[in-house]
């Protein structure tokens, strides 16, 4: 495959998930089968004080741009986790890994599903007065196809 027959393309999506931050917008630069991605987020719960969430990693899919319907798999680093303790929102970080896909609409518009597992091995905070902990590790995205 020589240099002229490699396409790059690039996303950016709005969403729900630890790839945009939890609720944000996430952008993908990448090579057919290759790409890197990073999002940027309000991450939040209810009657509390947000603050921003980031998240950056890579994409590798089983199908070229080509194909409407692309199955990946992903591995990130950035927001993993999200606590209420004493009403108060506590954020932490480390690598997550997911499966997913995405899907062509048109020429332009894209949607994708994803599901993120943490890897919670890697990160020592515990909180000691949780009141409620995000599980919310599905991610969907829907955006422009440049």
């Amino acid at each position: 495959m020589g240099l002229a027959k490699i396409k790059i393309h690039t996303r950016v999506k709005i969403g729900y998930g630890l790839p945009q931050g939890v609720l944000g917008i996430n952008g993908e630069f990448g090579l057919d089968r290759f790409a890197m991605t990073v999002g940027i987020g309000y991450a939040a719960f209810r009657n509390t004080i947000g603050t921003i969430g980031f998240h950056a990693g890579f994409r590798g899919y089983f199908f070229t741009n080509e194909h409407n319907f692309r199955p990946r798999i992903s591995g990130h680093y950035g927001l993993s986790n999200i606590y209420k303790e004493n009403e108060i929102n506590t954020l932490t970080y480390g690598p997550t890994v997911g499966i997913g896909f995405e899907h062509k609409v048109t020429d332009f518009i894209v949607y994708d599903l994803e599901y993120i597992f943490r890897i919670n091995s890697l990160n020592t905070y515990r909180p000691v007065n949780k009141t409620h902990e995000s599980f919310a590790l599905p991610q969907i995205g829907i955006g422009i196809y440049f």
